[in-house]
């Protein structure tokens, strides 16, 4: 398999899914994969190998009933493309993307937009050098309190995002520094 482009997409009424034995080792756009899975509460992708993945655009978008996701083992080093990735994932509370590696990624535009329950963000490796484009990347994550992040350099440039909420303590993970709150 090389493209899961919108695989599960409008699934509404899958719950459930197991794709542990899925081979994910080709795939190169995972674009609108499980979006609009308006009934699926949990998914464990930590078995999805995904070196050659550039794009997740819109790949859990409207998934509004999500409440855990593991995609702990996501090898992201060729990734360009997040875009609405986790917009409307609306039961989310936290969600650790410290394994991340974004030092190719170009556009993250409403990446977590409407995630209205997420309030602890882990992108402590999120490299946001190259990033191009993070608009509304935090749009209407009214729970917000805690992004851990890599740099105060990163930290930076999120809090001057447009629709970032009040209140955000940007921390860094490895000293529990906080760099300081978005008012």
């Amino acid at each position: 398999v090389e493209d899961t482009h919108s695989m599960f997409r409008h699934c509404s009424n899958l719950k459930n899914l197991n794709l542990s034995s899925f081979n994910t080792s080709n795939v190169t756009r995972m674009y609108n994969m499980f979006g609009n899975c308006s009934s699926l509460t949990t998914l464990d992708l930590s078995s999805f190998d995904t070196p050659n993945a550039y794009s997740m655009s819109n790949m859990f978008q409207v998934c509004i009933s999500l409440t855990s996701l593991n995609i702990s083992k996501f090898h992201t080093h060729q990734l360009a493309e997040t875009d609405n990735m986790f917009a409307g994932c609306g039961s989310l509370t936290e969600l650790d993307l410290s394994s991340f590696d974004t030092s190719r990624l170009r556009s993250a535009t409403h990446m977590f937009d409407g995630c209205i329950n997420l309030a602890i963000l882990d992108l402590s490796s999120f490299d946001t050098s190259k990033i191009e484009d993070m608009s509304d990347m935090f749009n209407g994550c009214s729970a917000l309190k805690i992004i851990h992040v890599r740099s105060e350099k990163d930290a930076m440039k999120m809090a001057n995002l447009s629709n970032i909420p009040n209140g955000v303590n940007f921390i860094d993970k490895a000293s529990g520094k906080l760099y300081f709150t978005t008012n």
